[in-house]
């Protein structure tokens, strides 16, 4: 009897090793608190017990502060729960004479172990140019977490953490998006699996190191890539930084390195015919670095992160790591905070087969051979039942087989690579002229048509035209308004009288006219007025021909996730398989078997391949 009650004890404190009290946040008032703010000024600033801030699916408009230590801010959903707020740098240092505070999220100086995971957070700040930090910590502090998150702005300093001396900060699994130094830890950052894009031309990866010439900041997978600028240089940095960047994707507008420091490379990718990100660490090199590596052995954060997840998260080897010895391997993850047990998949990418359950964080796998990719997942048990987790992969040997690669960081080959296609194939789309969050490459302005986001799209002179560039187009639907009645939009692709005129019954109020063209391929659509200027285009509807792109060649039971990102867009994506059913609806992330897809969003469609 005694023996068997401490097996159920070892049991329980395993189960409950790393457990967090809750505190939940619903705006509906079905939680402790109706905003975020209120709950974490319900911890006291003496705490030292690891409180969990479960944040429910909503939009709150929230400029957060974080005051105390051991607190995890964990969203429901990552595309769900999204923190919002509009503050520009220089409007709060006008009005509180500092600079703290100036991020949609704050830590206060001098905190540690805190985590941040599982949600969009956005500065919505799209005046001129200035600073528009969406995470922003205070000096003094270490032991950071960002897990799963998308972090945008549109201007200089997304991330900003200012722990010039001891800072550790470690980043998993997300999307970062602004310009200018978008990405800019001081002290030392691990960030693994993330996605950088740059809205400008500016760097967008800076590290400054000043406490010591040991400070370094590492990438190791994932991509980076500008929006804008196909010249772009890679890195900006202050004093002794020292940057690391293995196994990184960057996509051919990344051509220089950028101010010089001390930079290694492994297996990074690149624009072809360039030399500067060659490998110069050996892989011996290579093998050894890590997160706790990285931290000098401070600090092990996939080890010590407590169980705040709603999934299993952190795995080792980290998603995609290749070149591992073969024999046995020890399987290491973070438990979801509610897991009551671990049901461990393991095998090749169409031979998952059950390795075992257990109430720990890692589990040992059968003998490995060389050369061989291997896949795993661990599923949570829960009271309600199973819950599959995300698939992770390693590699032993020097084989990296990048076509079952789910990390959601990493393009899916597709049947159109060019983000800026010149051409879109049509597929039922909305575009919202007013609130795209930039102009798409298809739409070409001539004469004094501007675009502007907040307005749409602006004729300043009768004599100029935008044309819309577009294949399978079967009928356009243009919402606009103009100054005046007697002022017209005209809608046309050229043919011999296949014009449409169109005149607003009430000035300054939105009308909508109808355009059917006469041709389906390779669509030049022509929206215009005439006599005078004035006229505004702030919405199109575009509808499409389902046209024959292939057949689903794949019955394979990999999964890969799929991220709106690779659309470069921040909106909510609707997919739709190849006969036009929808598959997921209002969506930033999906997991998808092989197959051939379309993608929908505010102001893009693409047509994927996954294989």
């Amino acid at each position: 009897m005694k023996n068997g009650l401490m097996i159920l004890l070892f049991f329980a404190f395993s189960l409950n090793l790393y457990s967090v009290n809750e505190i939940v946040v619903a705006k509906n008032g079905s939680g402790d608190f109706t905003t975020i703010q209120n709950a974490i000024n319900s911890i006291p600033t003496s705490n030292n017990d690891w409180k969990t801030i479960v944040v429910k699916n909503g939009i709150y408009n929230e400029h957060v502060m974080i005051k105390s230590n051991y607190i995890a801010l964990v969203g429901e959903s990552r595309s769900g729960t999204r923190i919002e707020f509009s503050i520009p740098r220089a409007e709060w240092y006008a009005a509180n004479g500092t600079n703290a505070g100036t991020g949609v999220i704050n830590i206060a100086s001098n905190l540690h172990d805190i985590v941040i995971a599982n949600m969009y957070i956005r500065n919505t700040y799209e005046g001129s140019e200035d600073y528009t930090e969406v995470i922003r910590s205070e000096t003094g502090t270490t032991r950071l977490w960002f897990i799963n998150l998308d972090v945008l702005c549109l201007w200089k300093d997304t991330f900003a953490p200012w722990g010039k001396a001891g800072g550790m900060y470690y980043v998993s699994d997300c999307n970062f998006r602004g310009s200018i130094d978008a990405f800019c830890p001081r002290g030392y950052c691990y960030a693994i699996n993330c996605r950088f894009t740059e809205t400008k031309s500016s760097s967008p990866i800076w590290h400054e190191g000043v406490a010591t010439e040991d400070q370094k900041l590492i990438i190791q997978g994932g991509s980076v890539h500008s929006e804008y600028n196909k010249n772009v240089k890679l890195q900006n940095c202050q004093k002794y930084a020292k940057f690391y960047y293995l196994d990184v994707q960057l996509s051919d507008s990344i051509t220089q390195l950028g101010k010089s420091a001390t930079t290694y490379f492994y297996g990074v990718k690149g624009p072809s015919g360039l030399t500067w990100f060659n490998n110069n660490l050996t892989l011996d090199e290579r093998k050894f670095i890590d997160a706790e590596w990285t931290f000098d052995k401070k600090w092990n954060p996939e080890r010590t992160m407590p169980r705040v997840l709603p999934f299993a998260s952190l795995p080792q080897p980290y998603n995609g790591r290749y070149a591992l010895s073969a024999g046995n391997l020890t399987l290491k993850w973070t438990s979801a905070r509610n897991a009551v047990s671990n049901k461990v998949y393991f095998g090749t990418a169409n031979q998952l087969q059950l390795l075992g359950e257990t109430t720990l964080d890692s589990m040992i796998t059968p003998v490995l051979e060389t050369n061989k990719t291997y896949c795993w997942h661990v599923n949570t048990v829960t009271a309600d039942g199973e819950m599959e987790g995300q698939l992770w992969f390693f590699s032993t040997g020097d084989n990296i087989d990048q076509s079952i690669d789910d990390n959601p960081t990493t393009p899916v080959e597709e049947d159109n690579t060019d983000y800026n296609s010149p051409r879109l194939n049509q597929y039922d789309t909305y575009l919202n002229c007013k609130t795209m969050p930039k102009e798409p490459a298809w739409i070409i302005t001539s004469g004094s048509v501007n675009w502007s986001q907040g307005t749409g799209y602006y004729w300043g002179s009768s004599s100029a035209v935008l044309t819309l560039k577009v294949n399978n187009c079967t009928k356009i639907e243009c919402t606009y308004l103009n100054g005046s009645t007697s002022r017209p939009i005209i809608i046309t692709d050229g043919g011999t009288n296949n014009d449409i005129t169109a005149y607003p019954a009430t000035a300054n109020v939105e009308s909508t006219v109808t355009f059917i063209p006469k041709t389906t391929d390779d669509d030049d659509i022509q929206v215009k007025t005439s006599s005078a200027s004035g006229l505004t285009l702030t919405k199109i509807v575009l509808y499409g021909i389902k046209s024959e792109i292939g057949s689903v060649f794949s019955t394979s039971d990999t999964f890969f996730t799929l991220t709106s990102y690779f659309i470069q867009s921040d909106d909510l994506m609707d997919i739709f398989d190849i006969t036009g059913k929808m598959v997921f609806e209002k969506v930033q992330h999906a997991k998808l078997l092989p197959g051939i897809y379309i993608v929908r969003s505010a102001n893009k469609v693409k047509k994927i391949l996954i294989k």
